[in-house]
């Protein structure tokens, strides 16, 4: 079912696309919806301490994947849910 494993990619013009296949592979990881070990997480270096907001993430966690000589898979088990806060302070960007 699409509908609850789609995979997403991200386009030249900064667009996030969402699509299908039978592959577990997946080129971008979903920011919200990644599990990682600890120890490859700090292996690969973190989060960028120069990100002040959120979002972005997903993206320099999927480079760092590939750097490093990782993967990104999908666990086709999984099922996560996201709570989209609106107008809560916490999820609004905090640039400098």
């Amino acid at each position: 079912d699409s509908s609850v494993n789609a995979k997403c990619y991200l386009t030249f013009d900064a667009d996030f696309k969402w699509f299908d296949d039978e592959s577990d592979f997946i080129p971008t990881i979903s920011g919200g919806l990644v599990a990682m070990g600890r120890d490859w997480f700090n292996n690969t270096g973190g989060f960028d301490e120069q990100m002040h907001g959120w979002g972005g993430e997903n993206l320099d966690q999927s480079l760092r994947a590939w750097l490093c000589g990782g993967e990104i898979t999908r666990a086709k088990s999984s099922r996560v849910a996201h709570m989209w806060r609106t107008g809560d302070p916490r999820t609004m960007s905090r640039y400098r």
